[in-house]
């Protein structure tokens, strides 16, 4: 009878290590192209996530030609993957909130942004941002906006409400001498009109969202979640250091080019915008938006 015993003892240990040993699923959709730092970011969240939690976790990485970024919230929804990395401007009608960290000359450079990320005020707009569907768990700053023209923007036009435009849906940006430009998409053209200065305003950053769902965040054991939480940050980190040395190449790649001119901001002229842009936030913010952009103004 006691071998009896011993022997359903180890046949309950075996079960229950099996069923330890079973593994969650995660599909991690980054939008990213393969190279770009938000696909190595995305990468080195799956090694945390599995090495983390000894295998408990297996990731994949889903292609952008899996899925179109049209299909992205559904598929969150029904649970056909679990994390995705939207760009906060395409997310403007579902997580209105967000679009504080799209909001030109708002932050006074990237390490204002990530203290404000890391501290309270960024914590409180992820809480207010989540819905009964989605849970945003992190901002991840990709590359950053300038503005370039015929000549240096040395300070703001008529027309730099232009700028608030993407805040709005369905706004249709109209053509004008000046244009807002991502530093890392113009550094990889081939050809640039040979009459270009691009004005180094860095007013915004291209920020993505590491979207997950409620109902699978629910689902989570308490201990996976707190792995998961952990490599989010870290991978978050790691995002931030990437999107800044990218930034840094294109510049010195850009700065060795013979058609296009580079135009830094002195100090003056970029006081200048950033007191111009700041005057229009009440016309083209909400209420909510407004109480935390003067939080962050004051931080």
């Amino acid at each position: 009878m006691r071998l009896y015993y011993i022997g359903l003892f180890l046949i309950l240990l075996l079960s229950l290590g099996h069923r330890q040993a079973e593994a969650i699923e995660i599909s991690i959709a980054p939008l990213a192209t393969e190279g770009t730092p938000k696909a190595l970011a995305s990468e080195y969240l799956k090694r945390l996530l599995e090495e983390r939690s000894s295998n408990r976790i297996r990731v994949k990485l889903i292609p952008n030609s899996d899925i179109a970024s049209e299909q992205l919230l559904d598929a969150l929804s029904t649970n056909r993957i679990q994390l995705a990395l939207p760009e906060i401007r395409s997310t403007r009608t579902l997580i209105p909130l967000l679009q504080i960290y799209e909001i030109p000359f708002l932050f006074r450079d990237r390490q204002h942004l990530h203290h404000i990320q890391d501290e309270g005020i960024g914590e409180r707009i992820l809480q207010q941002s989540a819905s009964q569907q989605f849970k945003p768990l992190a901002i991840w700053d990709g590359t950053s906006r300038q503005l370039i023209a015929e000549q240096a923007q040395t300070g703001p036009d008529n027309n730099v409400d232009r700028l608030f435009q993407v805040l709005r849906p369905g706004t249709d940006i109209a053509e004008h001498p000046w244009r807002e430009v991502k530093l890392s998409d113009l550094a990889r053209l081939q050809t640039i009109n040979s009459t270009s200065t691009l004005t180094l305003t860095h007013h915004s950053t291209v920020n993505s969202v590491l979207l997950t769902s409620q109902q699978f965040w629910g689902s989570l054991p308490d201990d996976l979640k707190v792995i998961l939480s952990g490599a989010v940050k870290d991978a978050t980190y790691y995002a931030r250091e990437l999107a800044e040395q990218a930034d840094q190449k294109a510049l010195e790649n850009l700065a060795e080019r013979k058609d296009l001119n580079l135009y830094a901001l002195a100090n003056a002229e970029r006081n200048q915008w950033q007191k111009k842009l700041r005057q229009l936030y009440s016309e083209h913010l909400d209420k909510v938006k407004l109480s935390f952009t003067g939080m962050i103004i004051r931080d």
